[in-house]
C-alpha cells in the first residue's frame, strides 16, 4: 500500500494536470514536450499501470504479487521510483504533505 501513497505523492498531480487539461496540457500544447519530460511521463504511467496490476493481483491472485517486484527489478529503467525524484522537488513535495 505504501507504493500507492508514494505514487500519489510524487506523480498524481502532474499526470492529472496533463490528462485533465490542466496547466501542463496548455503549456505543452504551445511549447511542446521536452524529451526528458516524455521519458518521465512514460515511466510515471508505467507506475500507474503497475499499481493497478498490484491491486488486481491482491484481490484475485494474492500469491502472484511478487511477480511485480521481479518486473520492477528487471525493467528498473522503465519505472519512475522515489529515488529518481530530484531532491529539491522531493523536499518541496514532502513539505506539502506534512
Amino acid at each position: 500500500m505504501q507504493h500507492l501513497v508514494e505514487f500519489k505523492k510524487y506523480h498524481l498531480k502532474a499526470l492529472n494536470s496533463l490528462v485533465h487539461t490542466g496547466k501542463h496540457a496548455f503549456i505543452r500544447s504551445s511549447l511542446g514536450f521536452d524529451p526528458s519530460m516524455i521519458d518521465t511521463l512514460m515511466r510515471q504511467s508505467n507506475n500507474l499501470v503497475s499499481a493497478a496490476v498490484h491491486i488486481m493481483f491482491k484481490h484475485s491472485i494474492p500469491d502472484k504479487q511478487h511477480f511485480l517486484l521481479g518486473l520492477h527489478e528487471k525493467y528498473r529503467e522503465c519505472f519512475y521510483m522515489e529515488q529518481d525524484v530530484d531532491p529539491n522537488m522531493k523536499a518541496t513535495i514532502d513539505a506539502r504533505f506534512k
